[in-house]
């Protein structure tokens, strides 16, 4: 899948790139519909910055589903925190939305 600088290899070993290729990984683990696990790199960080880890953990709750995020692994609290503002601007209230304005 490509689409506006994305593209996506959504199998195990697969690789993504995001941003027009600002944020690159690989998929770790997947195991539909229950949760999705990658490695997250920006390709400003320096060559000896460990790739983080994200995990997407999806759950039944009634009709709706409950959506948990997990972004692991950064060495400095400068840097989670700035991803930890990331995820809420850039992924989730785009998702919420979407999903909110797609119900049938």
């Amino acid at each position: 899948m490509e689409d506006d600088g994305v593209e996506i290899s959504l199998k195990k070993g697969g690789k993504y790139v995001l941003f027009a290729g600002s944020t690159t990984g690989k998929f770790v683990e997947i195991e539909k519909p229950k949760f999705l696990e990658y490695t997250w790199r920006m390709n400003d960080w320096d060559k000896e910055t460990p790739d983080t880890i994200v995990r997407w953990d999806l759950a039944p709750s009634g009709k709706k589903t409950k959506v948990s995020l997990k972004h692991s692994g950064f060495v400095e609290k400068e840097m989670r925190d700035s991803h930890d503002e990331g995820w809420g601007v850039y992924f989730l209230e785009p998702m919420k939305g979407w999903l909110e304005s797609n119900k049938k």
